[in-house]
């Protein structure tokens, strides 16, 4: 068979294998380097002792370096394995080991400058993704737009096949939801020109580069240093080396032993363990160094807490002044948060869209419904600065006639309960932020009449209200959903409810505000007793006075 005709029909092979064109012609010159070195005899009737004697010409006469031998290892391995189906022990050909450089971290507040330096929405997001979820480059143009789903990454090979998922964290979440209502990808999330074709690897290297360029950053990095980051800043959180490498389906022991190297981080063992049985470690014998991150997630024991305050008496003094509690420091993160969500719902119609059709959810009134529902801390100080949770272990949506909460019936949106040493019920009617307080048109002059919506509303609540005192007794002994008493009582006399509807905005333009409208509408609700009238955005500057005095 002549040379070019065989060398072709391997060159078929190797395509219907699925490999690529680029990876092809760095194969193909291996494999024409083999031919040749066995004079041209079939390569597929080549013995093993021959590949053998083949690696040691390349690594001896050639002098090629430890990665090209590698290279050429990945090729000659797949020919036979893959093509040819022989099953050769390539493992038993040792070659010189590469030599790699220590893996070097960036920074987090440099990246930060250089993530915020980038003004292409597109260029930014895929180099946050790259740090934010520990990937190589060459996955990112494999992620399909239906790959993010629940808060997480789903990560695929250039085969399609999935190797992992990731969590992406609030931050990069954020980022994805603007982006996807920008760019609304179609098949891949991040679209090259075409698109049906995905963004290159090489417009990424690019993009880098011009946002390191922008910061002045002179240190030698690439995107790869995102990934060392992303382990680093996993470590520094306190997880172990093994723990991220098997998250990221990297678990050989020469890729844990590279990772465990980030930074050149390596430390002297001068200290035996056994000191530490019988008493033998001199106090500041050992130093420690512990992050911020890994400070943060310290947990003691009751004899290690007992012994911290022993040495450090000093320390119950600082926390007693300071009134500093676990408790406190989540609600307000956590709170910080919902109230930015709020903020958007409010405000950012895209983003109220977004929620209405990630969540599936049909009206308007139930996206509200759904947030009040994971945040009733809302209807807290600001309702007569009553602080009002909902009924231990119910939902905020709760059936209060027909038969009452503790079985089925009517529903209204909101049921509460005021905390305090006697509880009693409050009620809460939920419409939306763009619900028309007052009627388009004046019923007289500097007397604007109020909506259909809101008189609607108000008489469906005090309707709820009504029924509701009729149908429930004055004291009511709570139950579980399997029936059994959990100890809580409310009490329901002249109960308070609660309208929350429209904005206040109605009545602003660029000019001001419209005082005609809204003397009508304030005059209107201070002579409503019950319900109480609240619009979205005073409900909204309720969140952040409560948000406030958490600090």
């Amino acid at each position: 068979m002549e040379k070019l005709q065989y060398s072709n029909q391997i060159e078929q092979r190797f395509l219907e294998s699925g490999v690529d064109e680029k990876t092809l012609q760095s194969y193909k010159s291996w494999y024409n380097q083999l031919y040749e070195f066995c004079d041209y005899e079939l390569l597929d009737a080549v013995k093993f002792e021959t590949i053998v004697d083949f690696f040691d010409f390349l690594e001896n006469n050639k002098g090629y370096s430890p990665p090209t031998l590698h290279s050429a290892m990945t090729a000659i391995r797949y020919l036979y394995l893959k093509i040819f189906k022989i099953k050769y022990s390539f493992e038993k050909i040792r070659l010189p080991r590469i030599e790699r450089e220590i893996p070097i971290s960036i920074e987090k507040n440099t990246l930060k400058l250089l993530f915020d330096s980038i003004v292409n929405t597109k260029q930014k997001v895929i180099l946050t993704l790259i740090y934010s979820a520990g990937l190589d480059i060459k996955e990112v143009p494999y992620i399909k737009a239906k790959d993010v789903q629940n808060g997480q990454l789903t990560v695929r090979n250039d085969n399609n096949k999935i190797v992992r998922k990731t969590i992406l964290g609030e931050y990069m979440l954020e980022l994805l939801r603007n982006y996807q209502m920008i760019y609304k990808p179609k098949k891949y999330m991040f679209e090259g020109q075409n698109d049906s074709c995905p963004y290159t690897e090489s417009s990424i290297r690019n993009a880098f580069k011009q946002a390191k360029k922008k910061c002045g950053i002179a240190v030698e990095i690439t995107t790869k240093n995102l990934k060392y980051s992303y382990v680093k800043h996993l470590q520094d959180e306190g997880y172990k080396t093994i723990d991220i490498l098997r998250h990221l389906n990297l678990s050989s022991g020469h890729t844990i032993e590279y990772y465990s190297q980030i930074d050149n981080e390596i430390r002297e063992i001068n200290y035996s363990p056994i000191d530490s049985i019988y008493g033998k470690k001199k106090p500041q014998s050992i130093q420690i160094e512990v992050t911020n991150e890994q400070l943060e997630n310290i947990v003691f024991t009751d004899s290690q807490t007992k012994q911290l305050i022993e040495k450090n008496p000093g320390l119950i003094r600082s926390f007693i002044e300071n009134e500093l509690y676990h408790s406190d420091i989540v609600a307000l993160a956590d709170r910080k948060t919902q109230l930015e969500r709020f903020r958007k719902l409010l405000f950012d119609d895209e983003y109220f869209d977004l929620e209405k059709s990630t969540y599936n959810i049909q009206k308007n009134e139930q996206v509200w419904q759904s947030f009040f529902e994971s945040n009733p801390w809302i209807f807290g100080h600001g309702l007569n600065y009553l602080f009002s949770t909902p009924l231990d272990g119910k939902k905020l949506e709760q059936v209060v006639s027909g038969y009452n909460f503790n079985s089925g019936g009517k529903r209204v949106d909101g049921l509460l309960k005021t905390r305090g040493i006697v509880s009693s019920l409050c009620f809460v009617e939920i419409k939306t932020h763009k619900t028309d307080l007052l009627k388009s048109s004046s019923y007289r002059t500097e007397s604007w009449g109020v909506s259909e919506e809101l008189s609607g509303a108000i008489a469906q609540i005090q309707r709820t209200v009504d029924k509701s005192l009729k149908t429930i007794s004055s004291k009511v002994e709570i139950t579980d959903e399997n029936g059994y008493l959990t100890g809580e009582q409310v009490f329901i006399y002249q109960p308070k409810s609660y309208l929350v509807i429209g904005s206040l905005s109605e009545f602003k333009n660029q000019e001001g505000v419209n005082k005609e409208k809204y003397s009508s509408f304030e005059i209107f609700r201070r002579n409503i007793i019950n319900p109480e009238i609240l619009t979205f955005d005073e409900l909204y500057e309720r969140a952040r006075f409560i948000i406030q005095n958490l600090k």
